[in-house]
Parts: C-alpha cells; sequence; structure tokens
C-alpha cells in the first residue's frame, strides 16, 4: 500500500504539472483548432484537432492558418509552396513549378478516402512530393483527374496549396494569396485524429505535422 499511495502522488504532481504546462503554452504561445474541411488530407482531415504556433515565421512548407484574404472573420489552411516575387504553376503532367524550380513526385499508389464533408468515398492517387530538396510531403489527387494551377505570381505574400489537389475549393488556387503579417501560425502538432471513417487514412494522438 505504501508502494501504491507513493506511485498515485507522483502520478498526481505529474498530472498537475503537465496541465500547467499546457495552460501555459495555450496562454502564450499556442491555439488549438479543428480542421474545418478536408483541403488538407491525407495530412489533416475534417475534425482532426490540431496545435497552431501563434505567429510562426512562415517557410517552405509549412502548414500555415491565415485570415482569409477576401472574407474578413474566416481563416484559411494550406501549406505555404511560393512566395512573393515567384510564379507558381503546373505543366501537363501536373508537376508544380516555383519558377524554374519542378518539383519531383514519387507515387505510392492507389487509397480510400472517406470525404465527410461530401459523405462519399473516392479512390485518390497517393504520392509523396518534395519541393527543390527543401521539403516533402504527401498528397493525394482523385484517380483520373488533371491537376492544373494557372500560372500566378506572388506580389507581396504567398501561395498556399492544399495537400488535397482534387479540392481547389479551399486554397490559393481559389482565394489567391495570403498576407504572411496575417497568418495565425504554423499548424505543428495533431492532438485528436477525427474518427476513422474506414477508409485507409490512419491518423494518431500527438503526431508531428510535416
Amino acid at each position: 500500500m505504501p508502494f501504491l499511495r507513493g506511485v498515485l502522488q507522483v502520478a498526481i504532481r505529474l498530472a498537475v504539472v503537465l496541465g500547467a504546462l499546457a495552460f501555459l503554452l495555450e496562454l502564450f504561445f499556442v491555439d488549438i483548432y479543428k480542421v474545418p474541411h478536408n483541403g488538407m488530407a491525407p495530412t489533416l482531415v475534417y475534425g482532426d484537432e490540431v496545435v497552431v504556433w501563434r505567429d510562426a515565421t512562415m517557410d517552405m512548407g509549412d502548414v500555415m492558418l491565415c485570415e482569409h484574404p477576401a472574407a474578413p472573420g474566416k481563416t484559411v489552411l494550406g501549406r505555404a509552396i511560393a512566395f512573393a516575387g515567384s510564379t507558381v504553376s503546373t505543366d501537363r503532367f501536373g508537376s508544380i513549378y516555383v519558377d524554374s524550380s519542378r518539383s519531383t513526385t514519387e507515387p505510392l499508389g492507389t487509397q480510400r478516402f472517406y470525404d465527410v464533408t461530401r459523405s462519399r468515398m473516392y479512390t485518390m492517387d497517393y504520392g509523396s512530393l518534395q519541393y527543390a530538396h527543401l521539403h516533402t510531403h504527401e498528397f493525394y489527387r482523385e484517380s483520373g483527374m488533371p491537376f492544373v494551377i494557372t500560372p500566378y505570381q506572388v506580389n507581396r505574400g504567398a501561395f498556399l496549396l492544399g495537400d488535397n489537389r482534387s479540392d481547389s475549393d479551399d486554397d490559393s488556387r481559389e482565394f489567391g494569396e495570403v498576407d504572411p503579417n496575417h497568418c495565425l501560425g504554423q499548424v505543428i502538432l495533431r492532438l485528436r485524429p477525427a474518427p476513422s471513417n474506414g477508409d485507409d487514412i490512419s491518423h494518431f494522438y500527438f503526431s508531428l505535422i510535416r
């Protein structure tokens, strides 16, 4: 009994310390955000709870939460792939170009993806993409569907692209560039994954976002 009492006391103290640390982090450094769409699948899906590091400096490949450039009070979520002075586009094969720098892709097969916002199961081409040896991440594209970015010159801000290439409504293909000074922060951690929908996406608690 004394041993169990000691273990319990240590566990309670640890819980108090962790709770205090979480409170301070959220008070001064981070926000908790629930992903509102599937434009970032498979990296993030609708309903994931994530940690946003406030006022992070935006870099190539970062997943950023920003103010909507045309709708005050709304936010947008995407991956920064081009900055002021650069032009982003695709070729006829769907490869992304930032100026003359071409991204490289590695096909990883197909995956089933259930989009709860559309109540439909999709077959997605699943791959890995690298931007000029600076950043690598996974992406989706609906099988058989083209992926096109009309050449877009970024004037003063940043171009955000979703990892779900087939969802063009929730990134800069729809709303244009964002102002980095109006970004709320960088998504760095998944706290709690959305409930499974019987597809091939498997997310875990407390997983880093890259």
